[in-house]
């Protein structure tokens, strides 16, 4: 008896954009694991497709809620096999179309001048191939399950199996920031580099798709796995010989998982830190770097020394990006950030000129170079570009003492 299968995909079904990015909160909401399921089917209480009563144990029907239940089921695992299918694409894409073309381009330098160094393809890459292979054995054994599905069927020692050698991840997230670094000083450095990107880009497999965003895939993929898991779990009974078992599994992977969080958090902000580049124009240097960290955007007015009131002009606003280990401000003209410069924070200090003074709202960052003075919009603004330069301060200053490390990660309140 087959499910009635609406011709509206899942919500949470990758798609062959390969929308894998690395955003915790939008992967809480969408994956909520209800509407993993429940998209599939009509209403579970309607109960269409009668069961044979030969078909029953005790040549009974089966009472609805159950045929519900193991069609929910089913569409679970489903749901694990197509996204799997999915990201096993994307991994293929990734080596066949960028990394072997690459690496042979590198190794073979007299019939063609090496785009980049084995050992920068190598850190570009990390373990994807490594990870091809695994999920490669994964389909594999998903896809032979499911050929003979049935409700006494499972999966769950499938991933049990395989559930040690996901602690791969954990390399493919730590060299992950330095991967988005290379690629972009090469991409600025190298025009052949550059060039070959682009090139791969115009495959029509791709879907016109930019290379970290294939680089970006294994990135979600344990954090999908739980719930992906945990939708299944919910609707097995614990009556189920595979129940405990798929407990077992989501406890595991969810251990995982937990494991990996930071290094997820960590690609992301690198990634954050990619985009802010990537909109600021007249940029001295290439901010990009393995160890650097956004932590908060917003709008502050330029005070003028000489001009007490020069704040209430429009013109004299400033973007300002704040990093773990710098400030940059730039000009927003019709939404293109043109580069005004710069405050390196580790010699840097925040005074508090009051709300007694002739300059209401403002604060200064004093340097060696100078003092940068300027003014929020209003009082709890000010309160958090205070808090928030001081906290980083602290935590760059603990670094050079040896007492701390350089990474702090993104704030929930950024933006």
């Amino acid at each position: 008896m087959s499910p009635k299968i609406h011709a509206e995909t899942s919500r949470i079904l990758i798609d062959n954009n390969y929308n894998e990015r690395p955003d915790n909160d939008q992967i809480a909401h969408e994956f909520e694991t209800s509407d993993i399921i429940d998209s599939y089917y009509d209403n579970p209480e309607d109960p269409e497709d009668p069961v044979d009563p030969k078909d029953s144990e005790l040549n009974k029907p089966v009472p609805t809620s159950a045929v519900a239940a193991n069609r929910k089921r089913e569409a679970a695992v489903n749901e694990i096999l197509t996204t799997e299918l999915t990201y096993v694409d994307g991994l293929r894409k990734l080596v066949r179309i960028y990394l072997l073309p690459m690496r042979q381009r590198s190794a073979n330098k007299i019939l063609s001048k090496p785009i980049a160094t084995i050992e920068e393809i190598s850190t570009i890459f990390g373990n994807v191939e490594q990870l091809l292979k695994l999920h490669e054995q994964l389909l594999k054994s998903l896809e032979e399950r499911k050929l003979n599905w049935s409700p006494t069927r499972h999966i769950s020692d499938i991933f049990l199996k395989n559930a040690p050698y996901l602690k791969m991840y954990a390399i493919y997230f730590k060299s992950f920031p330095q991967a988005i670094a290379t690629m972009e000083r090469l991409s600025k450095e190298s025009k052949d580099f550059k060039k070959f990107l682009q090139q791969c880009q115009q495959n029509p497999e791709l879907g016109g798709l930019p290379f970290n965003s294939f680089l970006s895939l294994p990135i979600q993929r344990i954090p999908r796995y739980k719930l992906l898991l945990e939708a299944l779990l919910k609707y097995t009974e614990e009556s189920d010989p595979d129940y405990n078992n798929l407990k077992k599994c989501v406890n595991q992977i969810s251990a995982i998982a937990d494991e990996v969080n930071e290094k997820i958090r960590d690609a992301e902000n690198q990634q954050k830190v990619l985009e802010i580049q990537g909109q600021v124009t007249g940029l001295p240097n290439n901010i990009v770097h393995p160890a650097r960290r956004f932590i908060y955007k917003g709008n502050l007015y330029k005070v003028s020394p000489t001009k007490v009131n020069s704040y209430a002009s429009l013109q004299d606003v400033r973007v300002h990006f704040l990093f773990n280990d710098l400030l940059i401000f730039c000009l927003d003209f019709q939404g293109i950030y043109h580069y005004k410069g710069e405050i390196d924070l580790r010699y840097a200090s925040v005074k508090d000129t009051y709300e007694d003074s002739e300059l209401p709202y403002c604060f200064q960052i004093k340097t060696k170079n100078g003092t940068h003075t300027v003014r929020a919009k209003n009082r709890e603004e000010k309160t958090e570009w205070i808090a928030r330069l001081n906290e980083t301060i602290w935590s760059l200053q603990n670094v050079q003492n040896g007492r701390g490390k350089l990474l702090i990660p993104i704030s929930n309140n950024s933006h």
